[in-house]
């Protein structure tokens, strides 16, 4: 929209982007365990402020948006759903957005197995290790 002096009026409404980083950002929350509470004391806003912005119903401030992807170690860019994937599956292109769900929950998969060996002893870890080549068998 532009107004009568040629300025671009900008709409306070969300829209499906403010959706999808919601969705993106719960998504994330979740594979990090973090529980809203936390989350809303972290940033410094109300639990019902944290299911606004997962809802898409509020649109999230970038300084927030940086404490959310430091929360939860992840990085920021991980959250748009503009990446070029993303774009091609909104476009029809279901095989890339499966496929890119897919390659995120099992990097997600391996972030969580990592955090999860680094805590073991060096005697555990060599049995990790030997299951998880078992499995790959």
């Amino acid at each position: 929209m532009t107004s009568e002096t040629g300025e671009v009026k900008r709409s306070s409404a969300t829209g499906p982007i403010d959706r999808e980083l919601g969705v993106a950002v719960r998504q994330a929350r979740k594979l990090a365990r973090v529980s809203r509470e936390a989350m809303a004391d972290h940033l410094g806003v109300s639990v019902a402020t944290i299911q606004k912005f997962e809802n898409g119903t509020t649109r999230i401030p970038a300084v927030r948006l940086w404490l959310v992807a430091s929360l939860l170690q992840v990085d920021v860019a991980s959250l748009f759903p503009c990446r070029p994937t993303n774009i091609l599956a909104n476009a029809g292109f279901s095989e890339v957005g499966s496929n890119f769900n897919h390659e995120h929950d099992r990097a997600a998969a391996m972030a969580d197995l990592a955090k999860a060996a680094g805590k073991l002893s060096t005697e555990r870890l060599i049995l990790a290790v030997r299951l998880v080549q078992s499995l790959s068998e």
